[in-house]
């Protein structure tokens, strides 16, 4: 009878054994649900399709891989030519008053006081205003020119020399009528120096697909200056910017 408590020893070694194997079934059952869960829905089309292209021909599906890259490039082209038209027109308006504009790049880059600063020039004092309850740019002088008197509420030496200032009163004065320039940005992008005059949208009209935003006329006298897709030199330090779309 000395067997007996052995046998019921490897009874009971046999059911925690099976007791594991129906535990660990268990959790990989509901691991693979949740798994099925996860896994994004396919429409009957996407079957269909993705038979569809499995069914062709080694020769049909490099002539489908060639078809697709070439409708790619061809969005490319079309995006291109319609850039290149938007450009054509941008440089219109900028010849129009490229006096003036030039005229105001010219004293405020003899402007010893605001040479290679950072600074936001502003001729709106509702903007103004709401940038200094709380949006900054950076490390930006914000400047707000209204009126013939130039105003900082963090720089008053700084305005009191430019309201001093008459020749660049004047140049300012010229572009504040015609409307076209909303404000002058002077910033640096690593270690070159950008002079930037942002154009109000409603001269802008022939600009389509960046959804409104706003686009420049942008002065650099850096050779370096990787001047992207956005932009276009037109003539020495001086490029036109379209704003890609907002995200």
């Amino acid at each position: 009878m000395d067997h007996v408590p052995s046998i019921k020893k490897r009874r009971k070694g046999w059911w925690r054994i099976e007791g594991l194997i129906i535990v660990m079934i268990l959790i990989a059952g509901c691991i693979i649900g949740l798994a099925i869960k996860r896994k994004p829905k396919q429409t009957s089309g996407d079957i269909c399709g993705m038979q569809a292209i499995l069914s062709l021909s080694p020769k049909e599906k490099q002539f489908l891989a060639v078809e697709t890259a070439m409708g790619k490039q061809a969005e490319l082209s079309l995006f291109i030519i319609k850039r290149e038209k938007q450009f054509i027109e941008f440089e219109k308006l900028f010849r129009e008053q490229q006096d003036d504009i030039k005229n105001l790049a010219e004293e405020l880059i003899s402007v010893n006081i605001l040479e290679r600063k950072e600074y936001l020039i502003l001729f709106d004092k509702e903007g103004y205003l709401q940038r200094q309850m709380g949006n900054p740019l950076g490390n930006h002088i914000e400047i707000l020119y209204s009126d013939d008197i130039f105003k900082s509420e963090e720089n008053e030496e700084l305005v009191g020399n430019l309201n001093e200032n008459i020749a660049l009163k004047n140049a300012l004065n010229s572009i504040i009528e015609k409307g076209t320039i909303m404000e002058i940005i002077s910033y640096f992008t690593g270690d070159i120096w950008i002079l930037e005059f942002t154009v109000n949208t409603k001269f802008t009209p022939f600009i389509t697909g960046n959804n409104g935003a706003i686009n420049a006329f942008k002065y650099c006298e850096d050779k370096s200056w990787d001047a992207n897709g956005y932009n276009k030199k037109i003539e020495d330090n001086w490029y036109l910017w379209i704003s890609p779309a907002p995200e």
